[in-house]
């Protein structure tokens, strides 16, 4: 439903010779906000959620996360979304302990409650974009008379 479509690689036979990058994710990503934390639950531990999208997530780790390796665990959204259960493939961990991973197996009703989720994310952060370029009525001067 909410799949961004993949860019497609240059063609030779093009005559304006056009180019771009190919994009390789199929989802949107969103980064939780403050106010309404999202957690990854593995083993009885929580791990907090720096980005997520439909098909993947990157969290904060413990350290002993190995690429390749899937980890069973349950993604803990906000209300009223609530809990997804999922299996997540550990694509890599940075220096700094963060850890991304591909959603391997998830039920279908699951992954559309993450596009929800994405998907209200953005509204609100569109909305919010849009408040802070709309300015207060009390600070537009009114323009001066000529005398």
């Amino acid at each position: 439903m909410l799949r961004k479509k993949r860019k497609r690689p240059n063609n030779t036979d093009d005559p304006f010779n056009i180019s771009f990058e190919l994009d390789r994710r199929s989802y949107y990503r969103v980064q939780p906000s403050p106010e309404a934390p999202v957690f990854f639950k593995v083993r009885g531990k929580h791990f907090s959620v720096l980005d997520v999208s439909a098909g993947g997530l990157a969290y904060r780790g413990q350290g002993n996360e190995v690429p390749g390796r899937q980890v069973a665990g349950v993604l803990k959204l906000p209300d009223p979304w609530g809990p997804v259960p999922l299996i997540l493939s550990i694509l890599k961990r940075t220096q700094e302990g963060i850890v991304a991973g591909r959603i391997v197996k998830i039920k279908e009703k699951d992954r559309e409650t993450i596009h929800l989720y994405v998907l209200d994310c953005q509204k609100k952060e569109i909305e919010k974009r849009r408040r802070q370029r709309a300015m207060p009525a009390s600070q537009v001067k009114p323009p001066q008379e000529r005398n």
